[in-house]
């Protein structure tokens, strides 16, 4: 079976279930961590799991529920155990392709101008009017925020192209971080792949 894409955090749930396995809440840190500001939580994450911190979508990075749940698994002494008990090792090969980073810029705006063309600005529109507290978790959404600011004239459409291909870019680049730390990933540059002399191995096996 091949796995293509995903988080960091997404992939080590595949691969390491048991650390996503249910930690019993701590209600007493909870009421703490409510107490603190978006930027503390993530640096109280970053502090105390700069891994997990990195693998985060941006998504969770801007909530607060899911930081403080972050917070409280890394804050355990206690290793997490399955509900179902032990969990069989899998094992699993992992190939990782490296894109340079201006190949990667060029279809990120691509993607971007897609998006854009298939309706992103009435998209939110619509959220706005149908949810208008701009503090809820669909606000950290990658290019909610340009497009709220072209909705409301701050700035023009060359700007929102801008501003979002750069969020984007700065996620995907915490991204590579976190694979580059992976000692298990084998590389292969983009460029190369197709002019390889035999196909690549993964696990003693060829693909």
């Amino acid at each position: 079976m091949f796995i293509v894409g995903g988080t960091g955090f997404y992939l080590k749930s595949l691969t390491e279930p048991d650390t996503l396995a249910k930690i019993p809440p701590n209600e007493a840190l909870r009421r703490h961590l409510e107490e603190l500001s978006l930027e503390k939580l993530q640096q109280k994450l970053r502090d105390l799991d700069s891994k997990r911190f990195i693998s985060m979508n941006q998504s969770d990075v801007n909530n607060p529920r899911r930081l403080i749940r972050a917070i409280e698994v890394a804050s355990t002494s206690i290793r997490p155990i399955s509900p179902m008990g032990p969990i069989r090792p899998i094992s699993f090969s992992w190939l990782g392709i490296r894109i340079p980073l201006a190949r990667l810029r060029e279809r990120i705006q691509s993607r971007v101008l897609t998006r854009l063309d298939r309706g992103a600005v009435a998209e939110v529109e619509n959220l706005l009017a149908s949810y208008p507290d701009q503090t809820l978790p669909v606000y950290t959404t990658l290019g909610v925020r340009p497009i709220i600011k072209f909705i409301n004239q701050e700035i023009d459409f060359k700007e929102l192209v801008s501003l979002w291909v750069t969020d984007e870019m700065n996620y995907a680049k915490r991204q590579i971080t976190w694979f580059k730390k992976q000692p298990e990933i084998v590389w292969y540059d983009q460029d190369r792949i197709n002019t390889l002399s035999s196909p690549p191995k993964l696990g003693g096996e060829t693909l």
